[in-house]
């Protein structure tokens, strides 16, 4: 069998041996009456991790961020966020049609590797009659190739909305990386927000789940949105154990992702005709960009996938978001570098 180096997303990240043995031997109950305690103590322990008053356990990312907003907001109240965020970008759609939000865009710019909203432009849409009633942030930025919002930035966009008495969502899908390329604990990074959705089938290679975490009220009427999407669970819990022993396991080993990644960015653009932004490469995302216009993108994905890679689609600009996780270490990125290095060479001969 040939080697797999999948780097089309972290979601491909697999469980550990020690996840499927928790799976295995979980304290489970019927979520439904609160009686799963493995629910329950995931739930617990997230919520003092992340120094918030409770949290919810959720199917996915997508579930968490759409909850969020269907709490935070009533239907044709508007949202304000940057169009390069998840959740206007690639969830918008549900959460135009399920949570019937609307958006207002503000515009951001990254420099090196740090993405901030406009602050005077997010101060004049707070004026506006029909003022956004949410502010939603991404970090890091997948989109944008993991970029990050810093917290002294983030703190400023709190002030902003908290002149308006507006709350802030954060969508932390990949939280742990930027806490850790911020040098931040997770806690501290998530203070200036009132509720953020962190995903555990990322970096944490959990098999399912994401949390939502924010005070108990909100909490609590995210419970009631969780069961009308049609997400409450059964027994559970045999997914929160996996969960729990990620947050023990998985948690202090992302900043080799980073390595990796930094390790193919620079690899990458080190092959003629291909370019990373270096600067760009904050966390596990590396944006590669084929420049040259003699590469043909589907022959390259087709040579790669051979020899036993997978990657995701290029876009309209030849570029390619690459993603590095537990299951791609050195030697898979160095063997990577070396099959697309081969790749071009094909197509030139």
């Amino acid at each position: 069998m040939k080697p797999i180096v999948d780097l089309r997303s972290d979601v491909c990240s697999m469980p550990t041996v020690a996840m499927r043995q928790a799976m295995a031997s979980a304290d489970i109950g019927v979520d439904d009456y609160g009686e799963d305690e493995s629910i329950n103590r995931l739930e617990r322990r997230f919520a003092e991790y992340l120094n918030k008053e409770a949290a919810l356990f959720v199917h996915s990312g997508t579930m968490g961020n759409l909850i969020a907003v269907m709490t935070h907001l009533e239907p044709e109240e508007k949202a304000l966020i940057s169009k390069h965020f998840h959740i206007f970008d690639y969830e918008g759609d549900a959460m135009r049609r399920v949570a019937r939000c609307k958006f207002e865009i503000v515009p951001d710019m990254t420099v090196k590797g740090l993405t901030r909203l406009h602050l005077d432009q997010c101060e004049r849409l707070f004026h506006k009659r029909h003022t956004p009633k949410l502010m939603c942030l991404e970090n890091p930025v997948c989109r944008l190739g993991g970029t990050l919002i810093t917290l002294e930035h983030m703190a400023e966009l709190k002030a902003a909305a908290d002149a308006y008495r507006i709350p802030v969502h954060l969508d932390g899908a990949r939280l742990f990386n930027a806490a850790r390329a911020l040098k931040l604990s997770c806690a501290d990074l998530v203070s200036n927000v009132h509720t953020v959705m962190v995903d555990f089938v990322k970096a944490p290679a959990a098999p399912v789940g994401a949390m939502l975490a924010g005070p108990a009220d909100f909490i609590s009427r995210a419970r009631r949105n969780r069961w009308m999407l049609g997400g409450h669970w059964k027994q559970g819990g045999v997914l929160a154990a996996a969960c729990e022993v990620a947050m023990d396991t998985m948690i202090e080993r992302v900043s080799e992702d980073h390595a990796t990644a930094r390790q193919l960015a620079e690899g990458l653009n080190a092959i003629d005709g291909l370019m990373v932004d270096l600067d760009q490469v904050m966390t596990n995302i590396v944006l590669l960009k084929v420049v040259a216009p003699d590469i043909d993108l589907e022959q390259l994905t087709r040579a790669l996938e051979r020899r036993g890679a997978r990657i995701g689609r290029f876009k309209p600009d030849r570029r390619c978001r690459l993603v590095t996780h537990h299951g791609v270490d050195a030697p898979a990125v160095s063997r990577f570098v070396d099959w697309v290095a081969q790749a071009v060479v094909e197509q030139r001969a």
